[in-house]
């Protein structure tokens, strides 16, 4: 594997050739991303509200109304992510015309066993996604009765198993419906990939692949390298470094690439490190 360009067979005038044919059937699923979450985010107030009925019969109310409290305090959580999502596909709508518009280097059509093969890979690990989420909010819910119980003696719950048993079945709940919700945005992607035109679209303002747009420069966002390995499958990797609160990440765009596209990947590599360094 290669972070350096290759260089290329291909014409630099036949690459840098703009405008090219229009591209229809772009779409990405942020847009459907932020309303899922938008919608999504409901189960939290209707968990608080399941919790709260529950504490005005059970025999200790206060584990209960605590755990209502926990869902409404993390309820603004998804309308804050869904209103950025939002205003990120907004922000980014005018790049994607001007890609799929003609600005791009290199258009590529996917035959459906190997799109089919790169769509299995990328949905591999997604079966995880509610199961772990739901782990990690048990294991958070276990050491914050461990704390209460430990600190100050108390018991949410009659005995010590039922302290422990309902913090950890609340934190499951709560960790489920995030994973749930996770998961649920995922397919909307992998909805896309399976219903709308295999294709990827790469050129100076960013990379497109069916039902994803990774800009080449935006807010929080910035290209950082292409990589063309040489093991297989056969992929044209771009990274992009994402801001977050605790600094910088890199996030792996994989590109496949159709069977006899290897100059054309080496000159859309040297095209995307040449900019970058300019």
């Amino acid at each position: 594997m290669t972070d350096e360009p290759i260089a290329a067979d291909l014409p630099g005038d036949d690459l840098e050739h703009f405008p090219k044919p229009p591209v229809d059937g772009v779409v990405t699923s942020v847009g459907a991303q932020a309303k899922g979450i938008l919608l999504w985010g409901l189960v939290l107030p209707a968990l608080a509200g399941v919790f709260y009925a529950v504490s005005r019969i059970a025999d200790h109310r206060q584990g209960w109304e605590i755990a209502a409290m926990v869902m409404l305090a993390i309820w603004p959580t998804p309308l804050l992510i869904g209103g950025l999502m939002w205003l990120w596909t907004w922000m980014q709508e005018k790049k994607l015309r001007e890609l799929a518009g003609g600005m791009y280097w290199v258009r590529w059509q996917y035959q459906p066993d190997q799109w089919r093969d790169h769509c299995a890979r990328s949905e591999k690990n997604l079966r995880w996604i509610g199961p772990g989420f739901a782990a990690g909010g048990a294991a958070v819910a276990l050491v914050f009765a461990g704390m209460v119980h430990g600190d100050e003696g108390r018991l949410f719950f009659d005995s010590v198993l039922g302290h422990y048993g309902v913090c950890g079945l609340v934190g499951a709940a709560g960790g489920g419906v995030v994973g749930l919700i996770c998961r649920r945005l995922a397919g909307i992607t992998q909805r896309l990939r399976r219903t709308k035109p295999a294709q990827a679209l790469i050129g100076p303002e960013g990379v497109y692949i069916t039902g994803q747009f990774s800009p080449m420069s935006a807010f929080g966002h910035q290209f950082r390298r292409a990589i063309f390995p040489n093991d297989p499958p056969r992929t044209l990797r771009f990274v992009f470094a994402v801001k977050t609160k605790h600094g910088w990440t890199e996030n792996e765009v994989l590109v496949p690439i159709p069977p006899g596209q290897d100059d054309a990947a080496n000159a859309v590599q040297a095209a995307a490190m040449q900019m970058r360094q300019a």
